[in-house]
């Protein structure tokens, strides 16, 4: 186990271990600790959309859709990573210079961005992200979350990408580097954006 990496140490090797995952996904972020410029790097972490692999029935005919784990297994598993093991939502491994390794499997790209600002952290910075406004938080009040998703009037609330979080918050958009616990509120929040479009 190391002490940690600084970011100039670590950020080749989460670069060498993106170019190996990305061809082996939909998409590939690096979250945690290295996506916020923040040392001791002690871990790697992704999130990572897996590929779909199709269930036949006998005559050939598509029943169901699979994540593809397996190929993001075997592309780490080629690119030297040891020690690895897998549950449903992550894969954990080891990397060189004492590193250890996480890839987060999200199946849900509608919820992508929400997804990469959980990963992202601090952790103090989500805490008071989605606690809501009644709880001195940003969500509003009118919202619930869950871990991997935002409910509105009991219907999960589409976040594909981190701005769209933002909006929805009430928050101005914050670089990684910059979330750290509470950011100033904008406006009441509970902006849904779908693309260019606000409802």
């Amino acid at each position: 186990m190391t002490d940690g990496l600084s970011i100039n140490e670590a950020t080749p090797i989460a670069y060498e271990i993106f170019r190996v995952l990305r061809p082996a996904t939909l998409g590939c972020s690096i979250v945690g600790a290295a996506r916020r410029h923040e040392a001791p790097v002690k871990r790697i972490e992704f999130l990572v959309e897996p590929r779909g692999i199709a269930n036949n029935d006998l005559l050939g005919d598509q029943v169901s859709l699979s994540c593809d784990i397996g190929a993001i297994h075997d592309a780490l598993k080629g690119a030297g990573v040891t020690h690895l093991s897998r549950t449903y939502e992550k894969l954990t491994g080891r990397l060189r210079r004492g590193l250890t390794l996480w890839v987060h499997i999200h199946r849900y790209p509608e919820q992508w961005g929400l997804n990469l600002i959980r990963y992202t952290g601090p952790n103090n910075f989500l805490s008071w992200a989605f606690k809501t406004r009644k709880k001195s938080g940003a969500l509003p009040s009118f919202a619930t979350y869950k871990p991997g998703s935002i409910y509105y009037r009991k219907k999960t609330v589409l976040m594909p990408d981190e701005p769209s979080v933002f909006a929805f918050l009430g928050v101005e958009y914050t670089s990684p580097e910059d979330r750290d616990s509470e950011l100033p509120l904008t406006g009441s929040g509970g902006t849904i954006v779908y693309g260019s479009k606000r409802l």
